[in-house]
């Protein structure tokens, strides 16, 4: 059965199915032309039946994205500014650019401080030419706070469209001092190496702990290492936040594959500059309490009534949503910067080597 038959046999199904029967309609819609669905009040009653009961899902997108519903709009916008949608705002943000909703998306950029960090944030991966020069306009825009600036340049260099601009900002010193660990940072996951490498050489001169600059992450990596003696170093800096072979405090990210997962380049750059890499799940946060106690950390877990927050030392704190006043996420690592100024040249090279051989 092909051709009209078939769509006639699906639009049979969908006039026959039950209401209740989402599911079944759903899956007609999936084979269904969009063409036909245009024409069809049949179709059109159940697509609006099944969009209506789909809970804030990328299956929801799917279906807006397919069948160019612009009376979705506004949904796509609540889960863009609330960052509750798939994808962390990121697929409805994608939705919503795709059925023309720019005007919207500019307006929340223009609106509170949250709202525009949310909108930023579901613009991040999308990776248009639209969605990058949204957030290339916030990232100089001077009306703007630092703090959303910070986040647009964070984000800026997170596709394969914004990657070139960093890039050529930052080789044309065009981005204020200020934003350029963010700029560099967005761009600490490309795939293309030399565009990595080149980056970090616009951040600030590293120093060890006697004082001396440390030599390039190239150079580094040439250096002859001692992974036993790396060990030693390991234990003395890092094992008071994180954990190898159940050794160590459970805070940080567990270590116990570092090696399998970054090369020496990589484990070089996330201890000089902890900021350009922090791992998903791993978000800082500040709590400030209705008795106005504060409290930091990560979230280990969280309800609808409570959020356990591990602190540093392997400590965790329970706290009922309801005692919140409000809550910030941090910008920066939770590790600390400037852990290799405790380590001479030699040291960071040991410890270096024994976080790669951990695999």
């Amino acid at each position: 059965m092909n051709g009209p038959e078939k769509d006639n046999a699906l639009l049979k199904m969908l006039e026959t199915e039950s209401t209740a029967n989402i599911d079944m309609k759903k899956i007609v819609l999936d084979v269904l032309n969009p063409n036909i669905v245009k024409t069809s009040a049949v179709a059109q009653t159940a697509l609006n039946e099944v969009v209506n009961k789909l809970p804030d899902s990328e299956a929801y997108t799917m279906l807006v994205d397919k069948f160019a519903m612009t009376n979705q709009k506004d949904r796509l916008y609540k889960l863009m500014v609330t960052n509750t949608g798939p994808g962390e705002g990121m697929f409805p943000t994608r939705s919503l650019l795709k059925l023309g909703g720019k005007p919207m998306i500019e307006k929340a950029l223009l609106a509170d401080e949250t709202t525009r960090l949310n909108t930023l944030k579901g613009l991040r991966y999308v990776g248009s030419k639209d969605a990058v020069a949204l957030i290339n306009k916030v990232s100089f825009d001077n009306k703007q706070t630092d703090k959303v600036r910070k986040a647009a340049f964070r984000y800026l260099g997170n596709t394969g469209e914004g990657e070139n601009l960093v890039f050529g900002y930052l080789k044309g010193k065009k981005i204020p001092e200020k934003f350029i660990s963010s700029a560099v940072e967005s761009v600490a996951g490309s795939w293309k190496k030399a565009i990595r490498e080149e980056a970090r050489k616009y951040l600030g001169v590293a120093k060890a702990s006697d004082g001396k600059a440390l030599p390039s992450i190239v150079e580094l990596t040439k250096i002859k290492a001692d992974k036993t003696k790396g060990e030693s170093v390991f234990k003395v800096n890092c094992a008071n936040c994180h954990q190898i072979n159940g050794k160590g405090v459970d805070f940080g990210p567990n270590l116990s594959q570092i090696g399998a997962k970054l090369t020496k380049e990589s484990i070089f750059s996330s201890i000089i500059h902890p900021d350009l890499g922090i791992s998903f799940g791993y978000e800082g946060w500040i709590f400030t309490l209705k008795d106005g106690s504060m409290v930091s950390g990560i979230i280990a877990s969280k309800t609808e009534t409570d959020i356990i927050v591990k602190m540093a030392g392997g400590t965790s704190q329970n706290i009922k949503t309801s005692n919140i006043k409000s809550k910030e996420q941090l910008d920066t690592s939770i590790m600390p910067a400037g852990l290799q100024e405790q380590m001479t040249t030699q040291e960071l090279v040991d410890m270096a080597d024994y976080l790669k051989s951990l695999k």
